[in-house]
Order: structure tokens, then C-alpha cells, then sequence
């Protein structure tokens, strides 16, 4: 199933929700990379996505990054975390992804109750983002 871009306000509005992910594991399967660096409204294609991370690794900005480039229309939200042993290795996974990895659904971040900024879970050993 080919899944489709964000407007730019749809993109800013679920990325302003997921502010809390920040900090939280990134990957387990990825030891060397920590936690949540960023999450960020990107270009959606490919091309423009590229452009967009050689920015963000030289400026540290996923706004700058975002206005200082791309003119598109189409975007994206991406989960970004940088590797603890190369500070100029990043990872990133567009949120459609980083979700199927971690047996989520966009409504179970998106809904989830919070207190202090924090996601509450029932039963913390099944989700990733505790």
C-alpha cells in the first residue's frame, strides 16, 4: 500500500503531537543509534528528503533544514536520532515506518494519555516509546 503526503498543515500538526517521543528509545534493533533526536516535517520525496537530512546535519535545524530548501508542497514526518559513537551519523525513519517497527499505530501516539509531557502505557514492556 503506497502511503500518501501530508499537507504542510496536516504534517505540523501530528508532528507538534509527537514532540513528547523525544528522548525516547529510537530502535531497538539499533543499538548505536540512542534516542529520538528530533521528530520533523519533511519534503516527501526521496530526492528532497536527501537534501533536506544534508541540511539538517549541517545546520542541526529540522525548520531551517525544511524552509531553507524545499518549495514542495508534499511532506512527510520523519523520526530522527543520531548515533552515539559519530556525531555526523544520523538515522531516520519516516513515521509510517518507524511505526510498523515498532507495532504501532498513528492513533495509539497520537491518543495516548499523557501527564508531564509523557506517554502513559498500561503495560510498558510491549511499546517502544515508554
Amino acid at each position: 500500500m503506497q502511503r500518501l503526503p501530508y499537507t504542510l498543515n496536516e504534517a505540523n500538526e501530528v508532528c507538534k503531537k509527537l514532540q513528547y517521543l523525544i528522548g525516547h528509545t529510537f530502535d531497538l534493533s539499533e543499538p548505536g543509534f540512542g534516542n529520538v533526536e528530533c521528530i520533523a516535517v519533511t519534503p516527501f520525496d526521496q530526492i528532497n528528503k536527501k537534501k533536506f537530512f544534508l541540511y539538517y546535519m549541517l545546520v542541526g535545524d529540522a525548520q531551517l533544514a525544511l524552509t531553507g530548501e524545499y518549495k514542495g508542497l508534499l511532506f512527510d514526518i520523519c523520526i530522527i536520532a543520531r548515533s552515539e559513537y559519530d556525531c555526523n551519523d544520523i538515522k531516520h525513519y519516516d513515521i509510517d515506518t518507524w511505526l510498523q517497527k515498532n507495532n504501532l499505530e498513528i492513533d495509539d501516539l497520537l491518543n495516548a494519555p499523557q501527564i508531564g509531557g509523557k506517554m502513559i502505557v498500561e503495560n510498558d514492556d510491549d511499546v517502544l516509546c515508554n
